[in-house]
């Protein structure tokens, strides 16, 4: 026979796996319920715990931590691109399907269904807790509350961004933040989100300027608001470089060249999520260089033919 300690390991494990959903009814008649998640040892001594395969179960609550990448399959694209508030709240309408790569095989497993609210709630534990990065419009937030009004179907959900290193708001390495020898916190922001193409949330700028000054790479400059503070007051927040300071030389950037035939772009091109999933944080640029080779003479009807090809694939290539 069974040991009863053996079924209930049983039990909490394939709940952790996301092969059962745990519920448990309390006397009010209210529903908790534990799917992908740790039941604690209480959850497991009540009586009336019930077992409940995931395609017929409803979700009372969603762990925000099971919103970060990979936490849950098949919620995330491979690549870690972002996907967005509706895409999240679809997958969980109880007709989804979680594929995970055992060894030699594929084993499907149904998502269980969970409603907006509770969706919602997981979204906000979740950008509190630095899971996941939002974004919505010109808003950016990471480790701080989501405001009302704020949380729409188009919002999108992004991996953490990396942290940005001090000498990154130096005058020499963002020259567009200074226009002066004096500067405020929030031209830095502004200037690091062009160079980034998106928002930055204040949180992460705040922590870079703050190293950044104790350091004594920046320092308040005579008038400066209050430091450290919100996103509010960044703009009364001026700041200058240290008179006599010796500047580190930026770091070099870390990057990979080579010189590809035709063919070998096209392998790049078909392993791109891979390197996009394996340099997920890392902001990889892609810079590619179209030239003719040495010795060919270009006909003035072949590069005009070249650029009308190229204004069809990317219009940012262009020969002349």
């Amino acid at each position: 026979m069974l040991r009863r300690r053996d079924v209930v390991d049983t039990v909490a494990l394939g709940a952790v796996q996301g092969h059962f959903v745990l519920r448990v009814t309390r006397p009010d008649k209210s529903v908790r319920t534990i799917w992908r998640s740790q039941p604690s040892e209480a959850d497991l001594q009540e009586r009336d715990l019930e077992v409940v395969l995931p395609g017929a179960a409803e979700l009372s609550g969603l762990d925000g931590n099971l919103l970060a990448p990979h936490a849950i399959p098949g919620l995330w694209p491979h690549d870690g691109s972002p996907i967005t508030v509706k895409e999240l709240i679809e997958f969980l309408d109880g007709k989804h399907i979680s594929k995970v790569q055992r060894e030699g095989y594929e084993e499907a497993l149904a998502v269980p269904r969970a409603e907006r609210g509770v969706v919602e709630h997981a979204i906000h534990e979740a950008v509190e807790a630095g899971v996941v990065w939002f974004i919505s419009g010109p808003i950016s937030l990471f480790r701080e509350d989501i405001p009302p009004g704020v949380l729409s179907d188009t919002a999108t959900l992004h991996l953490p961004p990396a942290e940005i290193a001090p000498t990154a708001l130096l005058p020499q390495n963002l020259p567009a933040a200074w226009a002066k020898t004096v500067t405020t916190a929030a031209a830095l922001s502004q200037a690091l989100s062009v160079l980034q193409g998106r928002p930055l949330p204040w949180a992460v700028v705040r922590s870079t300027i703050d190293s950044a000054v104790k350091a004594r790479l920046l320092e308040m400059a005579a008038g400066s608001g209050p430091w450290p503070c919100d996103w509010p007051g960044a703009a009364d927040v001026h700041l200058q470089v240290p008179e006599g300071i010796v500047i580190p030389p930026p770091r070099p950037q870390e990057y990979a060249e080579a010189e590809l035939e035709p063919a070998e772009l096209q392998d790049v091109v078909d392993g791109l999520s891979d390197v996009l999933k394996a340099g997920a944080g890392l902001n990889l640029r892609f810079v590619l260089r179209m030239e003719v080779g040495l010795g060919a003479q270009a006909k003035a009807e072949q590069i005009a033919r070249l650029n009308e090809i190229l204004a069809k694939i990317c219009d940012k290539l262009r020969f002349g």
